[in-house]
């Protein structure tokens, strides 16, 4: 692989005059909140994880310092790939998780940093960019954890300056994002500057870098204030749902995860007065809407599971699988409860999705725990 040079923190908090602020000439995090320990894993129930449950649930109590939230504003930053950052020859990072995967996907490139920097056809920006995108612009679980946080922070910084920045994003970013945008923000179309990420290199005159509102998937109280502050009013909407994975995985063959017995998990869970939700088929504002009443939920892990930021306090959380903690911290920062079961075997399916067999007695396990509640745990 290439070999990049280190990379420049931009994370160094720094507090503008009145005048500086004026003429958008400053470096360094101008800062919206104060760091803060993440807030521990509450209630867990954990169903057949046999030998490996004191790792589970020591992965699922973890906590961590999380840095000050806030905004940097630099000059002549360099935009390239679906989200590398370069100022001065180097890359730049705030120390969280997406830029380190963004620099191993800068580095899996096999270019030199000149060439990473500069690709076929340059574009200057002189109006100030807002960037918010990283691997994962195509995600919808990239968007409620990295990039939607990172707007909001964005906006409590920049006041009126964040309604005069174009967003960069990548061309092939889904066109679901728009409507996104458009509801959560009120961003128009035309807000956002597409590029051509594999050709097209962006030098930002003045560049507005949002911190992360997370320290490696530790989620920030911010969070959880930013998804409570912008739910919708209350309608009529089911408070027990079934996130359904099977029109996306029919559609995306090689969808990540994928439970072998979809079917029988769906009928288990109609059977047990669920609603079975696909929340692709549903736009942004009714997801919000359905998930803000909720107080169960249970689906195969995945983006989808992660409008459990969405849901209220006390909500229980049901997933099969843990291939990582990230509903664990949902649970945290949103005071909710999550239970776990996990695949009796993991096989990759032969489309690059990897294809989970659960006992259905372990799944009936499931449904008993959270109609039991945590107090039952």
């Amino acid at each position: 692989m290439a070999e990049l040079p280190p990379d420049i923190d931009f994370t160094t908090v720094v507090e503008p005059t009145e005048a500086e602020l004026a003429i958008n000439r400053w470096h360094g995090l101008i800062p919206v909140r104060p760091g803060e320990a993440a807030a521990p894993g509450g209630a867990v129930k954990l169903i057949n994880a046999g030998e490996s449950e004191p790792w589970y649930r020591h992965v699922h109590g973890l906590t961590a310092d999380i840095p000050p939230l806030g905004v940097a504003v630099l000059d002549n930053v360099t935009l390239s790939g679906p989200g590398y950052l370069f100022r001065d020859g180097a890359m730049l990072t705030d120390g969280s998780e997406p830029f380190q995967v963004a620099r191993r996907f800068a580095e899996a490139e096999q270019l030199p940093t000149e060439t990473l920097m500069r690709r076929e056809r340059q574009v200057v920006v002189i109006d100030p960019v807002l960037l918010i995108c990283g691997p994962g612009h195509a995600m919808w679980g990239h968007w409620l954890l990295d990039f939607l946080p990172r707007l909001a922070v964005a906006q409590a910084v920049l006041g009126e300056m964040f309604t005069r920045c174009v967003i960069p994003v990548p061309t092939d970013t889904p066109p679901w994002v728009d409507a996104l945008l458009a509801q959560a923000f009120g961003l128009k179309r035309e807000r956002l500057l597409r590029y051509d990420r594999r050709r097209e290199t962006l030098l930002c005159r003045r560049a507005c870098v949002p911190s992360h509102a997370h320290h490696n998937y530790f989620l920030h109280g911010f969070m959880a204030d930013f998804y409570r502050r912008m739910a919708p009013p209350a309608a009529d909407m089911p408070r027990r749902l079934f996130v359904t994975r099977r029109p996306f995985t029919e559609a995306t063959p090689s969808a990540a995860h994928r439970c072998v017995q979809d079917a029988d998990f769906e009928a288990l869970a109609v059977a047990r007065g669920f609603t079975v939700v696909a929340p692709e088929t549903l736009d942004f504002a009714t997801q919000w809407a359905m998930f803000s009443q909720a107080e169960a939920i249970i689906g195969i892990c995945g983006s989808g599971m992660h409008n459990a930021l969405f849901a209220p306090p006390g909500a229980m959380v049901g997933q099969v699988g843990m291939p990582n903690a990230h509903q664990s911290r949902i649970a945290a920062v949103c005071g909710q409860s999550v239970a776990y079961v996990f695949p009796d075997t993991a096989e990759p399916d032969g489309h690059g999705a990897l294809g989970m067999q659960v006992a259905s007695a372990a799944l009936e396990q499931l449904f008993d725990a959270l109609a039991a509640g945590p107090a039952g745990w």
